[in-house]
């Protein structure tokens, strides 16, 4: 996780690393986790083949309260050495993790460092071999060679692209895009600056060239443009950006959360984008994992961050994921999901996975709480849940994905246009 002012030099201690940035590594560390638990989650398999890209790696490492901190790199290698003990503990079927390693970073300094520092801790060898492979220069620049190699040893392309870039324009959003499109479980977890691009928004010809350099056009910038300055405008120009970003990448899960600078006083976002919506829940539950390190803006129930042109000012909705939090997003699921289920029914009852996915990106609740909501519905009469046979589901039933599930025949929601 390069920065500038952040320098490595061999022989020298590494760099302070800032707090944000400290809370950045534990969420991923703690998503890696419950990555590989998932991954792994079937007891018939018996290799798993991935690929772990870290697009600005930094040095490998820095300094906490006078201590050792392991940077990004480290942090992708320690968890798939824990994985590979944690997961065969009581697996009668050895799992192997066959992961292989790319770290790019721009700075000559950064990789030599990286490089010594990964020789001292034991992986020299994996540097022989080719399972770490350090690679210099711009991301964008090296994307291309990282891409054919993962699509040489991997028919899905199982991989996580770590893009911990500086600002909002290092990555763009045509080659996550293509990486989507071309490796089918593949997840990109991206650095966004989403408070300073909206400290900088501004008329002038630079800022629109930086703007189209990540892949922004003249009508997105011109829409934030007019936004600026009017009542409520911190809430609904990022709704504006996640509307604008999740199509230029053509992700179908967008998982937008906000990590606070305290050093700079600004708010970063930590974008996941993948085509899998068990992949969005396991970072969603990750966020839950770590706490207050954390936040969203919006409102607890299924607007987090959906594009909404009547969005009301003034209101603080920052929440972090805490137990308050919990009980709030479980209160307002409670109150909006059956006027989403109505509207949905407009156009066929739909399973209870098709209502998982289409409201995945406009809540930060997990699919465990999506489902205790639904299960809490079904008891109080709210709702109907049938299996595939069209049979009803007994009350005391957990939701099945394949359920189909409707409105209680019996229930009218107020101004309702669906006829009962």
């Amino acid at each position: 996780m390069a920065r500038d002012g952040f320098r490595w030099v061999v022989g020298q201690a590494a760099p302070k690393i800032e707090s944000h940035s400290n809370a950045k590594l534990e969420l991923l560390a703690a998503y890696l986790d419950r990555y590989f638990e998932t991954v792994a989650s079937q007891p018939q398999i018996d290799n798993i083949a991935i690929t772990l890209v870290d697009g600005f790696s930094g040095g490998g490492q820095y300094q906490r309260y006078g201590e050792e901190r392991p940077g990004s790199p480290l942090v992708l290698l320690e968890a798939v050495n824990r994985a590979q003990t944690h997961l065969n503990v009581e697996r009668r079927k050895p799992l192997s993790l066959d992961a292989k390693f790319y770290f790019v970073d721009a700075e000559k300094s950064a990789i030599g460092y990286l490089q010594q520092t990964l020789i001292d801790k034991g992986y020299g060898d994996d540097i022989k071999s080719g399972r770490i492979v350090l690679l210099r220069g711009e991301f964008e620049k090296q994307w291309e060679e990282v891409l054919a190699g993962i699509r040489s040893r991997q028919r899905a392309g199982r991989s996580l692209f770590v893009l911990d870039q500086k600002g909002w324009n290092k990555v763009q959003f045509t080659t996550i895009r293509t990486i989507l499109s071309d490796l089918p479980k593949a997840e990109v977890l991206l650095t966004f600056a989403v408070d300073w691009l909206m400290s900088y928004l501004n008329e002038g010809t630079a800022f629109a060239l930086a703007m189209s350099k990540a892949g922004f056009h003249g009508k997105q910038v011109a829409e934030y443009l007019e936004a600026r300055g009017a009542p409520g405008y911190q809430y609904f120009i990022p709704r504006l950006l996640a509307r604008d970003i999740q199509e230029l990448t053509g992700a179908p899960f967008f998982t937008p959360f906000f990590l606070r600078s305290k050093q700079a006083d600004r708010d970063l976002w930590l974008v996941h984008l993948s085509k899998i919506v068990t992949a969005r829940n396991v970072m969603v539950e990750s966020h839950w994992s770590v706490g207050n390190t954390s936040q969203h803006r919006g409102p607890a129930g299924l607007n987090m961050l959906g594009f909404d042109p009547h969005w009301e000012d003034g209101a603080a909705l920052d929440f972090g994921f805490d137990a308050r939090a919990s009980a709030d997003i479980r209160l307002a699921m409670a109150d909006e999901l059956p006027y989403r289920i109505e509207a949905m029914e407009r156009g066929g009852v739909p399973t209870v996975m098709q209502v998982i996915g289409q409201i995945a990106n406009q809540t930060a609740a997990t699919r465990d709480q999506i489902e205790e909501t639904i299960k809490l519905l079904h008891g109080e009469k709210q709702i109907e849940l049938l299996n595939s046979d069209g049979a009803p589901r007994r009350k005391s039933s957990r939701p099945v994905s394949s359920d189909f599930i409707r409105l209680s025949r019996q229930l009218i929601i107020p101004g309702s246009t669906v006829p009962r």
